[in-house]
Formats: C-alpha cells, structure tokens, sequence
C-alpha cells in the first residue's frame, strides 16, 4: 500500500499547500487593507469674523459676495 517515504511526500505537499494559502490571503488582505486606508490629514482652521465660515489658516482671500473682507483673508 504506502510506504513511509509516499506519506512523508503526502504531508510535505499538504503543508506546502496550506502555507500557500494562508501566504496569499495573508497579501490579498494586505492589498485591501491599504486601497481602504483614506489619507487624512488635519489642516487649522479659524472662524471668519466677519462672515462667521471656517477657512484654513493659510486660505487664499475670501469669495464670498457678501463678506465684508472680500479679496482680503479671513
């Protein structure tokens, strides 16, 4: 029937093949893992006090029509 040296070859592709799989679902988690991860970054803000809007500390001059300090920062 089998021999030792056929059970031992048995056992070794089994391993081989159970440490493939849990290699590549080990990478397809990593791979997700990081198409998931949202760069977030923080950026200062201060309130207007003349239209009371929250703009970046280093925001280009102020858009809005009915700001006081249009074309200036806020």
């Amino acid at each position: 029937m089998f021999g030792l040296r056929e059970l031992a070859l048995l056992l070794l592709v089994v391993a081989v093949v159970w440490a493939l799989t849990t290699w590549s679902e080990r990478l397809r988690r990593n791979r997700q893992d990081r198409r998931n991860r949202v760069e977030t970054g923080t950026v200062e803000m201060v309130e207007c006090a003349r239209c009371q809007s929250y703009v970046a500390v280093h925001a280009p001059p102020c858009r809005r029509r009915a700001c006081p300090r249009r074309g200036q920062p806020c």
